[in-house]
């Protein structure tokens, strides 16, 4: 009896937890369309209604190029949001055996102009026999989204070093990502951290969607992301595959 009673429980747990999750990605998703899908809106009709005022071939011109620049920020916000919601709505994802070194190497290529710029030594500890059952596209996606933050955020004061291992909790294999980067003030933004267009270190290469489209490729394989970070001493990602 005791033990249906805690069988019962936890299913209402997990339950709860998908209630709470899907709640999360709709105010994420209000977010966008109360925000970033209205502002551009706004400054596309306040465009064309200068447009239509003036007069000055060079303020005609001027307008043009605000509005392009307008348009195209629309339709990348419109391209982010098609990719979120293609990861929630995708019943069927292709499983497969991945080599995880093999998909580590083919991300290390892809970045490699911006390893050599920075001179990153990245110390891949992961044994090379390691396969898991994954989406090859989601686990690409995902490692080059933390790797390249991870370049991204180094820090100027040391030869950067990335740091990728191996360890099994819970019955759960887990990546980590670790970095001796500028780190994250998880007081201060770590509820902010995966959320949509959020950034925090006032890079101008910083978009705040790779961080979130990660999580949510990660929870539609039924994993979880945590992170570890201290300011000016880096900062671990460990992705529960």
């Amino acid at each position: 009896m005791n033990a249906s009673n805690d069988s019962l429980e936890q299913k209402l747990t997990n339950s709860l937890n998908i209630i709470t999750e899907q709640n999360q990605r709709l105010v994420n998703f209000s977010y966008i369309v109360s925000h970033n899908l209205r502002s551009h809106t706004s400054n596309i009709k306040t465009i064309i209604g200068f447009l239509q005022e003036t007069t000055n071939e060079a303020e005609r011109l001027e307008l043009l190029t605000h509005l392009q620049t307008v348009s195209d920020s629309l339709d990348n916000t419109l391209h982010n949001l098609n990719e979120v919601v293609a990861i929630q709505t995708v019943k069927d994802l292709s499983i497969e055996p991945i080599n995880v070194c093999d998909f580590i190497k083919k991300v290390i290529a892809v970045l490699s102009e911006q390893i050599a710029l920075k001179k990153v030594s990245i110390i891949n500890k992961v044994p090379k026999d390691f396969l898991i059952n994954y989406n090859p596209a989601y686990f690409e996606s995902i490692i080059l989204n933390v790797i390249s933050n991870a370049i991204k955020y180094s820090s100027n004061e040391r030869p950067p070093i990335i740091i990728l291992a191996l360890e099994f909790n819970q019955n759960r294999n887990i990546l980590s990502i670790s970095d001796n980067g500028i780190g994250i003030d998880l007081e201060k933004y770590g509820e902010k951290l995966f959320g949509l267009y959020k950034t925090f270190h006032g890079n101008k290469d910083a978009r705040g969607i790779g961080l979130f489209i990660s999580k949510n490729q990660i929870e539609a394989m039924n994993g979880k992301i945590e992170v570890e970070s201290k300011l000016n001493i880096g900062t671990t990602f460990k992705i529960h595959l």
